[in-house]
């Protein structure tokens, strides 16, 4: 069974990769086929298995031989690690559907802001409603998560005002995460694992790529793994 839902996984971070690509150029990634951004040749089902044929075809392009980017191994990799995970943690359920969901969005999330500094609003609302519904389904306190939300939100949007180093979109993302919390230490745990990994981060790039202390770094990454902490803590 795990390796079942690791295949599924497998395959939603393959789509959810060409959902990324597809949006950043403005294509239709629902009904128009697969193909080389390179050649634009249509691919074969069997170029499209995850993982195997990009290890079948060694990274390439079946067709013109163009190096494949990394990154789609590295979604489907992920993907199918995020579907294992969430299964281990709630079985075959509607709980396990919805965090396997949230953290696939909170990926891709992480991975565009990472990319492009840019967060869409779409994604958030996505995120909003599945928490939201986890928590109705779950009996728990919905006012009171989202009370979190704001509280979190404002304190992020004082932030803004103040620094100008972050964006609204990192603002967004910090209601999400306030939906996550069920007490005020739950919430000063997320903001605290926020701004600690996003220091450390920041830290390395200082040291190791030689970026000044104004460089331009996105917060999204960070917000959302202070998120996944309060989910497997």
């Amino acid at each position: 069974m795990y390796f079942l839902i690791f295949i599924l996984g497998t395959c939603f971070g393959s789509f959810f990769n060409l959902f990324f690509t597809r949006r950043e150029i403005k294509e239709d990634f629902i009904f128009k086929a697969s193909y080389c951004l390179n050649c634009n040749k249509k691919l074969k089902f069997w170029n499209m298995i995850p993982i195997y044929s990009y290890i079948k075809l060694k990274g390439r392009c079946a067709y013109c031989k163009t190096k494949l980017p990394l990154d789609l191994l590295i979604f489907e990799i992920t993907y199918g690690l995020i579907f294992l995970v969430s299964f281990f943690f709630y079985g075959l359920s509607v709980n396990f559907i919805i965090r396997a969901m949230e953290i696939s969005i909170l990926f891709l999330v992480s991975y565009c802001d990472f990319k492009t500094t840019y967060i869409y609003c779409m994604d958030i609302i996505f995120l909003i409603i599945l928490q939201i519904l986890y928590i109705i389904l779950n009996q728990g306190e919905l006012l009171q998560s989202l009370k979190f939300a704001l509280i979190i939100s404002f304190i992020f949007l004082i932030i803004i005002i103040l620094t100008r180093q972050m964006g609204l979109g990192d603002m967004q993302l910090a209601f999400v995460s306030g939906l996550f919390a069920n007490s005020y230490m739950d919430l000063l745990k997320i903001f605290t694992l926020s701004f600690v990994s996003g220091a450390i981060f920041a830290i390395f790039l200082i040291i190791f790529y030689k970026k000044g202390l104004k460089a331009q770094m996105p917060f999204g990454p960070f917000i959302a793994i202070a998120i996944l902490f309060q989910l497997l803590m």
